[in-house]
């Protein structure tokens, strides 16, 4: 099972990331997905297609990054404290939300948006939305699934339609990390504390929220030498903010300065979310001990390279 949730696989090159559409494909039928909801291998196949095509070159919020989330998610829900739980719908618009859950992402995130004065953050602040990106995401993903060569979600009842739209529209509102705090006290509070009924939607779509959150932020959990790459990345992507121009080339990022940034991210976002989860779902223990093992690598680095 370890070895599963760590996939031995990097694709940093966009032109190869062809290959994680036809993986994408497989990864779905082999959960018997296709099948259970009548879509053929052709019609997803171009819903993927689709979606990959949405995603910008930017450094770290690209089509990789959208396909690693949803092949961890796949990970997760391997493990019966989650497919217990987690029915078929479920399973099958949760691993579509990861793909989805970062379309047309430009490489700036929701405080510059706002604080720049953008198109995105006007629309937003004046309609009363938080989440300027994670709306944006689901608009994309409605315009995709609205076309009938892309609908995958076609086959499904009226009762079905209506559930999986609201697995994927809530979940993908969920990652926006303003609202950390807030999931965070209502996941510990039905879940963690011996309340959660698994016959109730809501309950199960709060531990998708979740899950799909763990998922987002799941690159410090990976094997150290994955995980730093990705972290290069998103350093690159954020350091690109301030400029309102992102850059695709990937200039070497500073070790030490990797290394206090990414222990930053395990101690304030990381760590708390994994170390919650764990306490319900068994399933996320491998991911906090690799996230424990990476911060001291990192904290090794930071003594031996002071600045």
């Amino acid at each position: 099972y370890q070895r599963r949730v760590h996939g031995d696989y990097w694709l940093t090159d966009i032109a190869k990331s062809q290959l994680l559409g036809a993986m994408a494909v497989y990864l779905f039928e082999s959960r018997n997905l296709l099948s259970h909801f009548n879509i053929s291998r052709a019609q997803f196949a171009l819903f993927v297609l689709a979606i990959q095509r949405k995603y910008r070159r930017v450094p770290y919020h690209n089509w990789c990054h959208a396909f690693d989330v949803m092949q961890t998610l796949f990970c997760m829900l391997s493990h019966p404290s989650l497919s217990l739980y987690i029915d078929e719908l479920e399973t099958f618009m949760i691993l579509v939300a990861g793909l989805c859950h970062d379309l047309d992402h430009i490489g700036l995130n929701n405080s510059f948006l706002y604080k720049a004065d953008s198109p995105y953050g006007m629309l937003s602040h004046k309609a009363g939305a938080r989440s300027a990106l994670e709306v944006h995401h689901c608009n994309v993903a409605i315009d995709i699934l609205s076309d009938p060569s892309t609908n995958i979600l076609a086959t499904l009842n009226d009762e079905q339609a209506q559930r999986a739209w609201r697995v994927l529209i809530d979940t993908i509102l969920a990652t926006d990390i303003a609202l950390d705090k807030e999931q965070k006290q209502e996941f510990e509070e039905v879940i963690v504390l011996g309340t959660f009924d698994p016959s109730s939607p809501d309950h199960r779509l709060l531990l998708l929220k979740m899950i799909l959150k763990l998922a987002d932020i799941s690159n410090v959990a990976k094997p150290f030498d994955i995980s730093k790459r990705w972290g290069e990345q998103i350093t690159h992507e954020f350091q690109c903010t301030g400029d309102n121009a992102v850059d695709t080339t990937m200039p070497t990022v500073p070790l030490f300065k990797l290394a206090k940034a990414q222990c930053g991210f395990i101690d304030h976002v990381a760590r708390p979310m994994y170390e919650l989860a764990s306490k319900a779902l068994p399933s996320i223990k491998p991911f906090l001990q690799q996230i424990n093992e990476n911060y001291s690598t990192w904290e090794k680095i930071i003594k031996e390279n002071p600045s």
